[in-house]
């Protein structure tokens, strides 16, 4: 019976989410750098997005993550506040090769 619950239940929340996602809405967790959450929609940040796009063009000719990083913190550009570190800058060009951040650089919504 606990079972039968557990993935009725499981199968509820799945669906919740889904639904959610295609109403546009924003389901939850982190935000990713270049986005903003407002009234439960995410919208691009220019300015943001146009470090992304520095970001990605100097990882793909090349450039080390170490190097990208000292140069946007040598810049006074920060990710949300805090210096830029070579995991971040990593962890951003995870989520462009995994198609997780592209819709930024064609300036759409994530969710069209």
């Amino acid at each position: 019976m606990n079972q039968y619950y557990s993935e009725e239940l499981s199968q509820k929340a799945k669906r919740g989410m889904r639904e959610t996602r295609m109403k546009g809405k924003f389901t939850g967790g982190r935000v990713n750098y270049g986005y903003c959450c407002h009234e439960q929609k995410l919208s691009v940040i220019e300015e943001e997005a146009a470090v992304l796009l520095e970001i990605f063009t100097d990882y793909a000719n090349g450039k080390s993550l170490t190097d990208i990083a000292n140069g946007l913190n040598s810049r006074g550009i920060t990710n949300r506040g805090k210096p830029f570190l070579m995991n971040s800058i990593l962890r951003l060009c995870i989520l462009f090769l995994t198609g997780r951040s592209v819709l930024i650089l064609h300036n759409r919504s994530p969710f069209v």
